[in-house]
């Protein structure tokens, strides 16, 4: 596949008035939140697991924010996998962990089938407030669907989240649709409200988005976050563990289920 890098800013613009800051409000619906500020007492710097293992937190002594990443519903979601049902075997067994199927996955190169969910929390380190000003993709590699193996394993339920669908297809890829207020992803009213950047966050006032990348073909890409706090401006990287998240559209691949311990071929 032929690399190539795509950065866009989806959105930014001048320092609203309160009014509009207060589209985003700060209580999350997602209990997220209670893993968040447990791990605000560390002092570290670079991504580290802050519990369960697919919420990895970024905390730099340096800069006035903390970026938290989540792969939402990691242990529900489907892949796409770049080998044949044979060479792939049985499904892992789940020791009780989240992260087993999708560790397991993307052990084998897999990725995410159509599109990838990914909650970005970020909370300011002190009282002043800091802007948050925009949010960038950026492609790393593209090319058509993967061939393989489309492995699913249905679980868990809607998420009600403040949303940004990301078309990753687009020249440069950019949020086609959004909503400021938590919502169910589809639900007829997630258009109407749509999120607007700037936006403020402070050491009591954090802000969730639950950004959903979409492609037809295969895509992977990373994403930043820039900020300013009035004094200096800023960057974070949004990856996974310093590499890409991968999204593959399931055209080429033969779809299997994950049941009672065996895939079975689906249709």
């Amino acid at each position: 596949m032929a690399a190539r890098q795509r950065v866009v800013a989806s959105g930014r613009g001048p320092n609203r008035n309160a009014d509009s800051r207060r589209q985003w409000t700060t209580k999350a619906k997602i209990w997220f939140f209670g893993v968040l500020a447990a791990g605000l007492a560390a002092v570290l710097t670079g991504w580290v697991t802050a519990a369960p293992g697919w919420v990895k937190e970024k905390v730099s002594p340096s800069k006035p924010i903390t970026v938290t990443v989540a792969r939402e519903k990691a242990f529900c979601n489907s892949y796409v996998v770049p080998k044949s049902i044979k060479d792939i075997g049985v499904p892992p067994k789940s020791d009780g962990s989240q992260t087993v199927w999708s560790d397991w996955n993307l052990a084998l190169g897999g990725a995410e089938m159509d599109w990838t969910k990914v909650l970005i929390t970020v909370r300011g380190k002190g009282k002043s407030p800091v802007t948050v000003t925009g949010l960038d993709f950026a492609i790393t590699d593209e090319g058509p669907p993967l061939k393989g193996s489309y492995l699913a394993h249905p679980c868990g339920d809607e998420t009600v989240a403040r949303f940004a669908e990301v078309d990753l297809d687009r020249t440069p890829p950019r949020i086609v649709a959004s909503s400021a207020v938590p919502r169910s992803w589809g639900d007829d009213q997630w258009r109407t409200t749509p999120l607007v950047f700037p936006y403020e966050v402070s050491d009591t006032d954090s802000e969730s988005l639950l950004v959903i990348a979409k492609t037809s073909e295969y895509r992977a890409w990373t994403a930043v976050l820039t900020w300013t706090d009035g004094d200096k401006s800023g960057s974070e990287k949004i990856d996974w563990e310093g590499k890409p998240f991968k999204t593959s559209a399931i055209t080429n691949a033969v779809g299997y289920t994950e049941t009672e311990g065996k895939f079975v071929r689906n249709g």
